[in-house]
């Protein structure tokens, strides 16, 4: 991310938002890049009836809003100091406005969920949205980072299917791990068609055709799709593991106590019009590690 655009962050006052406005101060920290807390807070608007359209009759909502603004601001000066930060106030709706606010940014970090929607939503619609839609990385970070850690803890950790997508999310991982000065753990899920496709023949997959025939294909898959980052990136300890099963599982298994989870925003499978893949869904929703959405160019 060669880029002094800000990094803007979604903040509502929510415990989320403030693990994500931690975040985001963390990260500008490390790259040396300005902070943007950004409220969207569509005004309680009245009708006039006059032909005037609508307006917030006596200025509550905005008092409130540059309250919680100033509320940020306050905490980003005590939590990261040296950090330059600004607040944006938008009338949008936050989805909205945090599409907008991509123009002028290096990548967008939300919370898991904010103050509205319904308690036991993983992760509410505005990220999802975020998320989905994004122009530029967009980070959700969860506050419940609770639970024993993964062999992959401290590390970061990257979705790989030799996808457009894929190689941008190795792009940002492998930066990502060396301003962290973190190794990179590289995962490729695989599965058999012939074994275990449905309406394939099934059963366990004979040790010598996993071994001579499935294994060494998936393995130079993966070490192909790593190899030109690694080499722009040499310092960066780098793990390929290979894991048959299910790719989402093995990303939400791999991501407990790593520092990031990065995905593409969508991989080989499932239609082209679709804007974020079934496995970077499922990992948003279950990954207790923050999770990178990373899309490509092709796909915009």
């Amino acid at each position: 991310m060669n880029s002094d655009k800000p990094i803007v962050v979604g903040y509502d006052g929510s415990e989320p938002s403030q693990m994500a406005l931690r975040w985001a101060l963390d990260e500008a920290g490390l790259r040396h890049l300005p902070v943007t807390i950004l409220h969207a807070q569509p005004s309680e608007a009245v009708l006039t009836g006059l032909g005037l359209g609508y307006y917030d009759p006596d200025g509550t909502a905005q008092t409130t809003a540059e309250a919680l603004l100033a509320e940020a601001r306050d905490k980003a000066e005590t939590w990261a100091p040296d950090v330059h930060v600004r607040t944006r106030l938008d009338a949008d709706p936050p989805a909205v406005a945090l599409l907008d606010a991509m123009n002028e940014a290096t990548l967008v970090v939300v919370g898991s969920r904010g103050r509205g929607g319904f308690g036991e939503l993983l992760v509410g619609s505005t990220s999802l949205h975020t998320a989905t839609h994004g122009r530029v990385p967009v980070v959700l970070v969860r506050a419940d980072t609770s639970g024993a850690e993964g062999p992959e803890a401290g590390r970061i950790v990257v979705g790989v299917d030799g996808s457009d997508a894929a190689q941008d999310a190795l792009r940002f991982g492998f930066e990502e791990a060396e301003v962290r000065k973190v190794g990179l753990t590289a995962l490729r899920a695989w599965k058999s068609p012939y074994f275990d496709s449905t309406g394939a023949k099934g059963g366990t997959i004979p040790a010598h055709v996993e071994d001579e025939v499935l294994v060494p294909g998936e393995r130079t898959v993966l070490h192909d799709s790593v190899a030109q980052w690694h080499a722009k990136h040499p310092d960066v300890d780098v793990r390929e593991r290979l894991v048959h099963g299910d790719a989402a599982a093995a990303l939400i298994e791999a991501g407990r106590g790593a520092e990031l989870v990065v995905v593409g925003s969508r991989g080989r499978g499932g239609f082209r019009s679709v804007m974020l893949g079934s496995v970077s869904h499922a990992v948003l929703h279950h990954s207790t590690a923050p999770v990178v959405v990373v899309r490509t160019l092709a796909s915009m």
